[in-house]
């Protein structure tokens, strides 16, 4: 990364701090069927 842009190297958004790690949540992966139920709702929502 350092040889693409060194100010990448920083970017917390990239490689997080611990401090940023340990406030950090896993979230459980959806279902299929709850896939598809936030995508149909989405869809309505932004108009599609």
């Amino acid at each position: 990364m350092e040889a693409i842009d060194p100010e990448l190297v920083e970017n917390p958004l990239i490689f997080p701090t611990d401090d940023f790690l340990a406030n950090a949540h896993v979230l459980r992966t959806l279902t299929a069927e709850e896939e598809t139920d936030f995508s149909d709702r989405f869809q309505k929502a932004i108009g599609n």
